[in-house]
Protein backbone atom coordinates (compact mmCIF):
# COMPACT_ATOMS: atom_id res chain seq x y z
CA UNK A 1 0.00 0.00 0.00
CA UNK A 2 1.47 3.38 -0.99
CA UNK A 3 1.61 6.17 1.62
CA UNK A 4 -1.16 8.73 1.65
CA UNK A 5 -0.40 12.20 0.29
CA UNK A 6 -2.81 13.64 2.84
CA UNK A 7 -2.28 13.46 6.59
CA UNK A 8 -5.21 13.97 8.92
CA UNK A 9 -4.40 14.67 12.56
CA UNK A 10 -7.15 14.15 15.10
CA UNK A 11 -7.32 16.88 17.75
CA UNK A 12 -5.84 15.86 21.06
CA UNK A 13 -7.19 15.84 24.58
CA UNK A 14 -5.72 19.23 25.59
CA UNK A 15 -7.48 20.97 22.69
CA UNK A 16 -10.77 19.30 23.57
CA UNK A 17 -10.37 20.42 27.19
CA UNK A 18 -9.84 23.99 26.00
CA UNK A 19 -13.10 23.73 24.07
CA UNK A 20 -14.78 22.24 27.20
CA UNK A 21 -16.62 19.57 25.27
CA UNK A 22 -17.49 16.05 26.43
CA UNK A 23 -15.75 13.08 24.89
CA UNK A 24 -15.19 9.38 25.32
CA UNK A 25 -11.79 7.78 25.00
CA UNK A 26 -10.94 5.32 22.26
CA UNK A 27 -7.60 4.11 20.97
CA UNK A 28 -7.02 4.43 17.24
CA UNK A 29 -4.65 2.18 15.37
CA UNK A 30 -3.27 2.52 11.87
CA UNK A 31 -0.45 4.35 10.18
CA UNK A 32 -2.67 6.98 8.53
CA UNK A 33 -3.39 8.83 11.79
CA UNK A 34 -0.50 10.80 13.25
CA UNK A 35 -0.57 10.33 17.03
CA UNK A 36 1.87 13.09 18.08
CA UNK A 37 2.53 11.11 21.28
CA UNK A 38 -0.94 11.65 22.77
CA UNK A 39 -4.02 9.41 22.93
CA UNK A 40 -6.72 10.07 20.35
CA UNK A 41 -10.35 10.71 21.17
CA UNK A 42 -13.71 10.40 19.51
CA UNK A 43 -15.78 13.39 20.42
CA UNK A 44 -19.46 13.44 21.33
CA UNK A 45 -20.11 17.06 20.34
CA UNK A 46 -17.19 18.06 18.15
CA UNK A 47 -14.68 16.60 15.73
CA UNK A 48 -11.49 18.55 15.03
CA UNK A 49 -9.33 17.40 12.13
CA UNK A 50 -6.12 19.05 10.94
CA UNK A 51 -5.38 18.41 7.25
CA UNK A 52 -1.86 18.50 5.81
CA UNK A 53 -0.70 17.98 2.24
CA UNK A 54 -2.95 17.68 -0.82
CA UNK A 55 -6.69 17.13 -1.02
CA UNK A 56 -7.12 15.90 -4.57
CA UNK A 57 -8.43 13.02 -6.66
CA UNK A 58 -5.87 10.67 -5.06
CA UNK A 59 -6.78 11.50 -1.45
CA UNK A 60 -10.49 12.33 -1.36
CA UNK A 61 -11.61 8.81 -0.45
CA UNK A 62 -9.14 8.74 2.44
CA UNK A 63 -10.33 12.16 3.59
CA UNK A 64 -14.00 11.13 3.46
CA UNK A 65 -13.31 7.90 5.39
CA UNK A 66 -11.49 9.74 8.17
CA UNK A 67 -13.96 12.65 8.30
CA UNK A 68 -16.93 10.30 8.58
CA UNK A 69 -15.14 8.26 11.25
CA UNK A 70 -14.40 11.33 13.38
CA UNK A 71 -17.52 13.41 12.81
CA UNK A 72 -19.36 14.31 16.02
CA UNK A 73 -21.59 11.63 17.50
CA UNK A 74 -24.40 13.88 18.73
CA UNK A 75 -27.00 15.27 16.34
CA UNK A 76 -26.17 18.91 17.05
CA UNK A 77 -22.41 18.45 16.76
CA UNK A 78 -19.75 20.34 14.86
CA UNK A 79 -16.94 19.09 12.62
CA UNK A 80 -14.03 21.52 12.41
CA UNK A 81 -11.57 21.12 9.55
CA UNK A 82 -8.33 22.97 10.20
CA UNK A 83 -6.66 23.46 6.81
CA UNK A 84 -3.48 25.17 8.07
CA UNK A 85 -1.29 22.47 6.51
CA UNK A 86 -3.24 21.92 3.30
CA UNK A 87 -1.05 23.07 0.42
CA UNK A 88 -3.13 21.97 -2.58
CA UNK A 89 -6.77 21.30 -3.44
CA UNK A 90 -8.32 20.38 -6.80
CA UNK A 91 -11.96 20.10 -7.92
CA UNK A 92 -12.26 16.60 -6.42
CA UNK A 93 -11.02 17.94 -3.10
CA UNK A 94 -13.50 20.81 -3.22
CA UNK A 95 -16.22 18.29 -4.08
CA UNK A 96 -15.30 16.17 -1.06
CA UNK A 97 -15.70 19.22 1.22
CA UNK A 98 -19.11 19.93 -0.34
CA UNK A 99 -20.10 16.26 0.09
CA UNK A 100 -19.04 16.35 3.76
CA UNK A 101 -21.12 19.48 4.33
CA UNK A 102 -24.17 17.78 2.77
CA UNK A 103 -23.70 14.66 4.92
CA UNK A 104 -23.46 16.73 8.09
CA UNK A 105 -26.49 18.87 7.22
CA UNK A 106 -28.68 15.80 6.72
CA UNK A 107 -27.70 14.75 10.26
CA UNK A 108 -28.33 18.25 11.72
CA UNK A 109 -24.60 18.71 12.25
CA UNK A 110 -22.41 21.63 11.19
CA UNK A 111 -19.12 22.06 9.35
CA UNK A 112 -16.61 24.82 10.07
CA UNK A 113 -13.40 25.32 8.11
CA UNK A 114 -10.61 27.29 9.76
CA UNK A 115 -7.07 28.45 8.98
CA UNK A 116 -7.36 28.63 5.20
CA UNK A 117 -4.18 29.83 3.50
CA UNK A 118 -2.69 30.62 0.14
CA UNK A 119 -3.79 28.67 -2.89
CA UNK A 120 -6.42 26.66 -1.00
CA UNK A 121 -8.12 29.85 0.18
CA UNK A 122 -7.96 31.25 -3.35
CA UNK A 123 -9.59 28.14 -4.86
CA UNK A 124 -12.49 28.21 -2.38
CA UNK A 125 -12.92 31.97 -2.87
CA UNK A 126 -13.05 31.54 -6.67
CA UNK A 127 -15.60 28.74 -6.27
CA UNK A 128 -17.72 31.05 -4.04
CA UNK A 129 -18.09 28.26 -1.48
CA UNK A 130 -16.80 29.99 1.65
CA UNK A 131 -20.26 30.66 3.10
CA UNK A 132 -21.67 27.25 2.17
CA UNK A 133 -18.70 25.44 3.69
CA UNK A 134 -18.66 27.49 6.89
CA UNK A 135 -15.25 29.07 6.30
CA UNK A 136 -14.01 31.13 9.22
CA UNK A 137 -10.67 32.97 9.36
Amino acid sequence: MSPQLLTVNVAMENLMRQLDIGMESIKVSGSNIKKNGDPLFIRKKIGYLILEGSLDFRTTNYFKDVAVKYKPLNGDGLLVLDLRGLTYIDSCGVGSLVDMQKILKTEQKSLKIVNLRGEVKRVLDIACLSDFLGVSN
